[in-house]
């Protein structure tokens, strides 16, 4: 009855119904649409949200249309469109299952490595107050940066997300505020170069000119390892909001991408595959 409700609201902006455009459009398949709205239904009061709305939302994360482009599609003005995205934008944070990061250990290698640690930028408009210190030498524009864990073992999972953090914070100051200290004794991270200079915690590939054979092998799985946070992060990039420049009130950037890496997991969980573009 819901996954006919959800394909029917789709009607407005999808012509012709198609699983592959409907997650093209939505990020998700119909079942994933199901499974958000029953985690969230008992938590709205009345009426006001209604689960066209969360076809808004994840039409609007996946798009990223402007606020006129985005409420003409659905045939709403500009005042409700905006305002029903981030009511159930914020639903979603609040109630979509939290990043299990108190759960890393059970999937530990060798009962020590528990993740792999990588930070992300997300474009924004240059900010009128103090906008040297958003912008990213690295990317060459402004930003916000999160830094994301994804578990050592399979499924590999989202554990950890912190941000927004301004763009010209480097990343190992990221890592030594909040995610170094909420480690455990002996626990260790994998990470690219960046996090060079706390080797107790985090494991980073060896640098130099002459490099040995074994430093070179020992990169290599290095690197390999490391795939598995980068994969991640592009599954997430794949909603547009993300991927293209942030038009909308900063903190709202916040919500979008824990609500996005919890729907990352809750696609990880069931089975389901790869956003369609």
């Amino acid at each position: 009855m819901l996954a006919r409700e959800f394909r029917t609201a789709s009607s407005t902006v999808l012509r012709r119904y198609h699983d592959r455009r409907f997650r093209a459009l939505f990020g998700v398949s119909v079942d994933i649409c199901v499974a958000l709205w029953l985690h969230i239904q008992s938590h709205i009061v009345g009426n006001a949200i209604r689960p066209k709305h969360l076809l808004w939302a994840l039409h609007f994360m996946k798009e990223n249309p402007t606020e006129i482009s985005g409420s003409s599609k659905w045939g709403v003005d500009p005042g409700t469109w905006s305002q029903h995205v981030q009511r159930v934008l914020r639903l979603l944070h609040r109630w979509l299952p939290a990043l299990p990061w108190s759960l890393r250990n059970t999937g530990a290698i060798n009962g020590v490595l528990t993740g792999i640690v990588d930070v992300t930028r997300v474009k924004i408009e240059k900010p009128a107050l103090h906008p040297w210190e958003y912008y990213s030498k690295y990317d060459n524009f402004h930003a916000l940066k999160f830094e994301v864990v994804v578990s050592a073992m399979k499924p590999h999972l989202i554990i950890w997300v912190s941000g927004p953090w301004k763009g010209a914070v480097s990343d190992i100051t990221i890592a030594r505020e909040l995610l170094i200290p909420s480690l455990g004794e002996g626990e260790r991270l994998m990470g690219d170069k960046g996090y060079a200079g706390e080797p107790a915690k985090i494991i980073t590939p060896i640098s130099g000119r002459d490099l040995t054979r074994d430093d070179r092998a020992f990169n290599r799985r290095h690197n390999s390892v490391r795939q598995v946070v980068e994969r991640a992060l592009q599954r997430v990039k794949r909603w547009k909001c993300l991927s293209e420049t942030w038009r909308r009130d900063l903190g709202e950037c916040e919500v979008a991408f824990h609500v996005i890496c919890g729907i990352t997991n809750f696609q990880f969980v069931r089975g389901e595959p790869l956003t369609v573009d």
